[in-house]
């Protein structure tokens, strides 16, 4: 088969981008041609006319938005690219990631082409809350017209599944495919060797492409995270107010305020709008000795700090999925979540994790008792590591797809 993907991607690090990237890479494993429609970025990917290949997918970088109303020149830009994909090797199937743009797209692309097409729903495209893309009634117009276009749909929780029926879709055309987490890529940092606080350029890096030096961030904290007289509490949520890294810290102000004797210090790993407010927030609070905001930092040092937090928390108001959880199984760190969205599809309550009301009391009473608990860590880390073996493991996610793709192709009509 060959899929074309309409994406974000490398070497932007993130949720979509992550997933995207894993099955793009499995899937050229198994045998299969992928191409990635995705959009260019000035400062370290700049247009070409050539696809660029990265771990066997072809990379083809649309130019971005050039000053047109509402960016459509970028739409524009998209959709020619895919044409051009399918011009070099005729396209199977259109995927795409997202229920706004890509989808709209790869709709209209997947037309003119006569071939089948699915857009995947992976949260903040139909949030309609905290800023996400349904809260205004012009984004729901554009957003439920893709979900009625689109001749498949997927989404990454039975939660977001719900909410796409609710805009009026029969439920017999959305399937559910749960993200996956592969723990070599976790296991790869040694918990016995951290690198906090060390310059990024000391580093040493895989001969990988998804490695290369531009795909590279930076961390920005002074302090080391590895002092072994703080109960390190990490959290590594984009700073937005659906994420609750505001709640987090007030939890961590409880917990200060109440003489815990961990002595807790918690590390933020992501940068986003809401940074200024939350700094305002940590020094109204009086907390600048046990916050460390270290923005976005390379993926090396992530999963360094990951696999020597205490405490993984996320705090969130609303969440599709969460894709950091599964992280946390694989490196081995207890989590606590909050009980919102999707994330009870894959925390169950003091078997592979703590589940939480998103409020600060709350979280702050988790803490301690993972602090007070060790035989309580230890059986969550385990349920977490069964839970990656058993289910959100990326032969099974693997699996599902290819066999999703393969029933969508031959039922095209």
């Amino acid at each position: 088969m060959h899929i074309c993907m309409v994406s974000q991607y490398l070497p932007n690090i993130g949720g979509i981008e992550n997933v995207v990237s894993d099955l793009s890479v499995n899937l050229v494993k198994e045998g299969h041609r992928v191409s990635v429609v995705s959009p260019t970025y000035p400062e370290c990917v700049p247009f070409s006319e050539y696809p660029e290949e990265l771990d066997g997918v072809l990379v083809y970088r649309f130019k971005t938005t050039t000053g047109v109303p509402f960016g459509l020149d970028e739409l524009r830009n998209m959709y020619r690219m895919i044409l051009t994909v399918n011009d070099n090797d005729p396209i199977d199937l259109i995927h795409s990631h997202f229920a706004k743009n890509e989808g709209l797209v790869g709709i209209k692309a997947a037309l003119k082409l006569w071939i089948p097409q699915i857009t995947t729903v992976h949260g903040s495209d139909i949030m309609d809350q905290w800023g996400g893309m349904c809260e205004k009634a012009w984004s729901r117009y554009w957003v439920k017209r893709v979900l009625r276009r689109s001749y498949r749909l997927t989404t990454v929780s039975e939660f977001l599944k719900g909410m796409v029926i609710q805009h009026g879709i029969p439920e017999v055309k959305v399937r559910v495919i749960h993200n996956w987490i592969d723990p070599s890529m976790i296991e790869e940092i040694s918990s016995n060797d951290p690198s906090h606080g060390k310059n990024p350029k000391d580093l040493r890096k895989k001969k990988n492409s998804r490695n290369d030096k531009r795909f590279q961030q930076t961390i920005s904290a002074d302090q080391p995270f590895d002092d072994p007289s703080k109960f390190r509490i990490v959290t590594a949520r984009r700073l937005v107010k659906k994420n609750g890294v505001d709640i987090l810290i007030q939890a961590v102000k409880e917990l200060k305020d109440s003489n815990f004797l961990g002595e807790p210090h918690l590390h933020i790993l992501a940068d986003g709008p809401e940074r200024t407010n939350l700094i305002a927030l940590v020094e109204e609070l009086g907390l600048s000795d046990c916050v460390t905001f270290h923005g976005s930092v390379s993926r090396d040092i992530y999963l360094s700090i990951l696999r020597n937090g205490n405490a993984w928390v996320v705090p969130s108001r609303w969440e599709g999925f969460g894709m950091v959880i599964l992280e946390a199984f694989a490196a081995g760190t207890p989590v606590i979540a909050t009980k919102v969205g999707g994330i009870p599809e894959i925390l169950r309550h003091r078997e592979n994790g703590l589940l939480v009301d998103p409020e600060p009391g709350a979280i702050a009473d988790a803490i301690r008792d993972l602090f007070h608990n060790p035989g309580l860590r230890a059986s969550m880390m385990a349920g977490g590591k069964d839970d990656i073996r058993d289910h959100f493991n990326i032969q099974r996610g693997l699996t599902e797809w290819i066999d999703y793709y393969k029933a969508v192709i031959q039922n095209f009509e």
